[in-house]
């Protein structure tokens, strides 16, 4: 069972690396389940929301910067993110699903697309 635990940590720690190294939209659904399931929150009218689409904000389902860690630069040496947030207002205030997978087809509102995941 031991050898068992070191190779799923391994295998969690390999998969890591490649979502940092190869910049891979994916989700790792054992360390990140509250990444996958969608949020229930009251937006206020005329508020503007930064909703996260890079999935590595600590504050999802909203941005907090982080996929300004992904950046890269182009043959210009111009810095490209690969990211960039979702501006998000409502006319009314009103409770929403807001999608933490970043598979929606509805941004940034949860369709469900979790549930194949």
């Amino acid at each position: 069972m031991e050898a068992t635990k070191w190779v799923i940590i391994g295998f969690l720690e390999q998969f890591r690396a490649i979502f940092t190294t190869n910049k891979i939209k994916k989700i790792d659904i054992m360390s990140n389940f509250s990444k996958v399931v969608p949020t229930k929150v009251t937006l206020e009218a005329n508020k503007t929301y930064a909703w996260c689409t890079c999935g590595l904000s600590q504050t999802n389902p909203f941005c907090d910067g982080a996929h300004k860690t992904l950046a890269t630069t182009n043959q210009e040496g111009e810095t490209v993110f690969p990211y960039k947030s979702q501006k998000i207002s409502v006319a009314e205030t009103s409770e929403v699903w807001l999608c933490n997978c970043k598979q929606t087809k509805n941004p940034p509102y949860c369709d469900g697309s979790h549930n194949s995941l």
